[in-house]
């Protein structure tokens, strides 16, 4: 795990070393976030555009624009609307990639999730397309649609005012830095100072491990919190339903301990509150438990004997 970490943590750092290739294909001091409805079964997928917004400015690396690693079970690009030359590429599993490989999915049975794929704001007209990996490792494109970013219906809503931001600690400018944005589930209004400390506690969990206890100064850790109506998240099996901000909930797919939000879109609003390449979110609970998805998001909760550990290995 930590040679994947190096390997993803140095093809950022080292793209923000050198001059864009694309740079006047782009206006970074904005970001596209193009949502989009992702349904079907095992043996099928429909993806159909939601909505496309600007959002703040564009804290992922601004040179060397294609991603190389080769991971992940999709593959987002963005190709030159006139030209087809791709611009930017990105890598990355989804909650339905997850979905595809549960026996339901199997059977037949059709699921709906609402994704999320955020790219620097372009200066043109652009393609989006997201490619889907065969079982060959080949991958197939599975939506196509044309963007423009001058278009009316891109929507610039503002940030919710009740949304709360802590940094826990700024490496430096985000365009340089591996920024992580910790979003809080299950907090009230009531547990502010709860939240900035359980916040400043896992950064420092975080920091104190290689390779980021390294690289500190090439990192960002950010708390940000919408709060909820109630405290903790939804535990199905035992029978709890809490009304949370973000719909975290236990038995995720059908698994006892994985933890996971099917609310993309309440993520990625609050989320938009500060500059992130990473998402975790940290669920306000005493219960073991957690969940990753690729260049997507991670959980764990906050109060559990092994909550620190769970969120370094989700986070890896």
């Amino acid at each position: 795990m930590i040679k994947k970490v190096l390997a993803v943590l140095a093809a950022v750092f080292i793209a923000t070393s050198f001059t864009p290739g694309h740079a006047k294909a782009f206006d970074f001091d904005a970001t596209l976030r193009i949502d989009y409805h992702h349904t079907g079964a095992a043996d099928e997928e429909i993806v159909a555009l939601d909505r496309v917004h600007r959002e703040g400015p564009w804290p992922g690396p601004r040179a060397d624009l294609i991603d190389d690693l080769d991971l992940g079970r999709y593959r987002a690009l963005v190709l030159d609307a006139a030209t087809g030359e791709p611009l930017y590429t990105r890598g990355f599993d989804s909650y339905y990639g997850e979905w595809k490989t549960t026996a339901p999915a199997a059977e037949g049975v059709r699921r709906t999730y609402h994704e999320s794929v955020r790219v620097p704001f372009p200066t043109d007209l652009v393609t989006f397309v997201l490619e889907m990996r065969g079982d060959d490792g080949a991958f197939s494109e599975v939506f196509r649609q044309t963007i423009d970013p001058l278009d009316p219906e891109v929507r610039e809503d503002p940030v919710d005012a009740d949304i709360v931001v802590v940094e826990a600690h700024i490496g430096g400018d985000p365009a340089n830095c591996v920024d992580v944005v910790i979003l809080g589930d299950g907090y009230t209004s009531d547990d502010l100072k709860k939240f900035a400390s359980d916040v400043r506690r896992f950064s420092k969990a975080l920091l104190g491990q290689e390779p980021f206890a390294s690289m500190h100064d090439r990192m960002g850790v950010r708390g940000v919190l919408k709060p909820s109506q109630e405290r903790g998240c939804d535990e199905p099996t035992r029978g709890v339903h809490r009304n949370t901000a973000l719909g975290c909930t236990f038995n995720s797919l059908g698994s006892t301990r994985y933890l996971l939000t099917e609310d993309n879109r309440a993520i990625r609003d609050v989320a938009r509150a500060a500059p992130y390449d990473v998402l975790s979110v940290m669920v306000n609970s005493e219960r073991y438990g957690g969940g990753g998805i690729y260049n997507l998001f991670n959980t764990f909760t906050s109060d559990n004997q092994w909550s620190e550990y769970v969120f370094v290995h989700e986070f890896g």
